[in-house]
């Protein structure tokens, strides 16, 4: 009988999964969402995903992209310590359970392989904030971690990630920061290249440095092939 109620009624911690689990169909419109290619919805819509994307990506920073890679490496190691490289890379996406207090939302797992195939490691959770809204949280760090809200929208056929603002968190302390102290504005885009294959793009551009941090990778999706 316990089992029995328990399974019909669910725990405040299934609850708070839910509520954090984003709803990207939503956050992205109906419009928008129906201009996907069916394998980006498919992607996006199935939150017990587990799937290992293997790829190539080129990654670029200017001078001022590396200096912030630097400091930014206390808090989570967000990116990668690179001027020009390119790598065998490999995403893994998975739901968030890590704890009760945050669990809920999307992890993405970015391992960029060195050539002795040790990865450089750089996870995110993607999870509704309490305003409902999509955030983007890097695993904290020895000082803290970073994160950054995100509107969510379809251009061209891509689904598209672009930073609203940032901010650091120490537990439910939250700073937040100005844009100017930061490697600048984040543009992501999902795009959809053919049959079992996609384009990741990420492109930060700082208001007065320019571009400061560019990653541009093809990867397959196994589920496709």
């Amino acid at each position: 009988m316990t089992e029995a109620i328990s399974s019909t009624y669910p725990t405040p911690e299934k609850k708070l999964m839910a509520q954090r689990t984003p709803d990207f169909e939503r956050l992205t419109g109906q419009a928008g969402w129906a201009r996907l290619h069916p394998d980006i919805k498919r992607r996006f819509s199935d939150h017990d995903l587990r799937v290992t994307y293997p790829g190539d990506i080129t990654v670029q920073s200017s001078l001022f992209g590396l200096i912030f890679a630097w400091i930014l490496q206390p808090f989570g190691n967000p990116l990668p310590l690179t001027r020009k490289r390119n790598f065998k890379a490999e995403v893994k996406v998975k739901p968030e359970t890590h704890n009760q207090s945050t669990g809920g939302g999307v992890v993405w797992q970015r391992n960029f392989l060195r050539p002795d195939d040790t990865p450089l490691r750089i996870e995110s959770v993607k999870q509704l904030g309490d305003d409902s809204n999509l955030m983007e949280c890097i695993r904290p760090g020895i000082f803290g971690g970073i994160g950054m809200g995100l509107g969510v929208y379809e251009q061209d056929g891509a689904l598209n990630f672009e930073s609203q603002n940032y901010f650091i968190q120490w537990g439910k302390l939250r700073l937040t920061v100005p844009l100017w102290l930061t490697p600048g504005r984040t543009l992501v885009e999902h795009i959809h290249e053919s049959r079992g294959k996609f384009r990741f793009r990420l492109t930060m551009t700082h208001p007065w440095f320019g571009r400061t941090i560019y990653q541009d990778g093809v990867f397959t999706d196994p589920h496709d092939e």
